[in-house]
């Protein structure tokens, strides 16, 4: 009796272990991360005694390898655009406006992002708050980070960059790189920013202290707006028209990147209209969507790609774009109603 109560013992410690996804990093037989602490140590300044340290505490994240080859991103758009475009959502996104409603001003005077832009990304990011902090629900950075440096080799060269910026970040924030929680990608805080990102855009609004993007909502919406200026946001400019279209030369032209490369009169060469007069020198890109009646077709201007270099997925885009005219809607209508 003793002996299968050990065993059952055994195996519930065996499933606890395996149900966490995550398995400690070989620091002293990794060759790779071995010379990762060496360059950084002498490119950086940092401690070779204190990067080994790190990464004794870093574990290898079988569900950051998993969901990044399988992100929500590629889901089709119907399904990606009814899980954002939500009454909850839009709800909360007017609540967060009235309650940050100073700083999103001053975002948008000074970058000239809208605030309805600012407020939906938040939004996309992290539900305002509610669903991006919460440990059970994230990864250490440090895990996610390293896992994907040094265990998913089509991006191993990109978040081997990341995870140095995330060590000089932490260092910069003087907090322990182990604590810190974000995507299984190894983004941080309200707006996802990935640690380069972090490092290089993020604004304190209070100009006094270093911009603290994961409880701050003032550094947030000024460094969303800091980013995106950053990314070729043009003030008052266009983001996504529905196109008119005639004739089948417009396939010719369809973009998958939405990156503006014709100009509106060349559009017009191969059948695609707007229903709105613009300078026909403006550049744009026609995209293609699939929603549940067949295809919707927009084109798209500067200031989408500015928000494609944020997350680089047509859909995310689109998506930022509606729930921003959806919540500014809900918050006028609100306005309307009280006065």
């Amino acid at each position: 009796m003793k002996n299968k109560n050990n065993k059952l013992r055994l195996f519930i410690i065996l499933i606890a272990f395996f149900a966490t996804n995550c398995f400690a990093l070989d620091v002293k037989n990794n060759s790779e991360l071995s010379e990762f602490i060496q360059k950084v140590s002498k490119d950086r300044q940092l401690s070779p005694i204190y990067l080994q340290h790190v990464f004794t505490q870093a574990k290898k994240c079988s569900e950051c390898l998993q969901s990044i080859q399988a992100p929500f991103e590629i889901q089709p758009w119907q399904v990606y655009q009814k899980h954002f475009l939500t009454p909850e959502r839009i709800r909360a996104g007017v609540k967060y406006w009235n309650k940050h409603i100073t700083a999103l001003r001053q975002a948008e005077k000074i970058y000239g992002v809208p605030v309805s832009i600012i407020v939906a990304i938040v939004g996309i990011e992290s539900f305002y708050g509610r669903a991006d902090l919460n440990p059970k629900k994230q990864h250490r950075a440090l895990d996610a980070l390293s896992t994907l440096a040094f265990y998913y080799p089509p991006r191993s060269e990109y978040f081997r960059h990341e995870l140095e910026e995330y060590l000089l970040l932490t260092k910069e924030l003087k907090q322990n790189p182990s604590k810190i929680y974000g995507s299984y990608a190894g983004a941080i805080g309200l707006p996802q920013f990935m640690p380069s990102s972090y490092r290089h855009f993020a604004i304190s609004y209070w100009k006094h202290t270093y911009p603290d993007l994961i409880h701050d909502s003032s550094d947030v919406v000024v460094s969303i707006a800091n980013y995106l200026k950053s990314a070729g946001w043009v003030q008052g400019a266009p983001i996504a028209i529905r196109a008119n279209l005639v004739g089948d030369y417009y396939r010719q032209i369809l973009s998958l990147s939405g990156y503006p490369e014709f100009t509106l009169s060349q559009l017009e060469n191969y059948g695609v209209t707007l229903p709105t007069q613009l300078n026909k020198d403006y550049l744009a890109a026609l995209i293609q969507l699939e929603n549940f009646n067949g295809y919707e077709y927009w084109v798209v201007f500067p200031n989408f790609h500015a928000i494609l270099r944020y997350n680089n997925s047509v859909q995310y885009a689109m998506t930022a774009m509606q729930l921003a005219e959806k919540i500014k809607r809900a918050k006028y209508s609100q306005h309307t109603m009280l006065h």
